[in-house]
């Protein structure tokens, strides 16, 4: 059986994985909330037989959670011997139709840009790791919604993260899914 360590297992996204697993019977700890959002004692506390760490956290200070936080991140699972990580990206770091990524269009919402910058540097972390830990980073559609009727859900990106958290396709890379 599976067993996930949960980053943000109380947001939108976490709730879902939670309510995913629970009925695909897999087991999964909850990381703990702590002020820097991937902390030594947030893996410590965790499942010591974590198969995966899931990774789907929202933070306001960019650089301390996608930036400082990935790098930490890592090294705590390398510690932890979690030899998995999948994470939950964003659509607009994705090269538009020119070939640069969106968030670097001009008519990209500005107030959005520090936060698209911040996880463009999150997937060039984990691209240029060399470590132990296998990771992939998982990209929704833009249409990420809990509703189901306005897009793609929140249901069924958890039904796609737990696909690939027991069943690995994607390997130090990141992939797309289709709205």
């Amino acid at each position: 059986m599976t067993s996930i360590l949960l980053y943000g297992a109380s947001g939108r996204a976490g709730t879902q994985i939670r309510a995913e697993a629970a009925r695909r019977g897999l087991h999964v700890t909850p990381a703990p909330r702590t002020s820097a959002p991937a902390s030594p004692a947030a893996v410590t506390t965790a499942d010591p037989a974590a198969d995966v760490a899931i990774r789907a956290v929202y933070g306001p200070d960019y650089d301390a959670v996608y930036v400082a936080g990935t790098h930490r991140l890592l090294a705590d699972l390398e510690r932890a011997g979690i030899p998995r990580l999948l994470v939950v990206g964003l659509a607009s770091v994705l090269p538009g139709p020119d070939g640069t990524p969106m968030f670097r269009s001009p008519d990209f919402p500005e107030e959005w840009r520090p936060f698209s910058e911040a996880r463009a540097a999150e997937l060039d972390i984990l691209r240029a790791y060399e470590g132990p830990v296998d990771w992939a980073l998982c990209v929704p559609p833009m249409t990420l919604v809990a509703d189901e009727s306005a897009g793609y859900t929140y249901a069924q990106l958890a039904k796609a993260l737990l696909d690939e958290a027991t069943t690995p396709k994607h390997h130090r890379e990141h992939y797309t899914l289709e709205p």
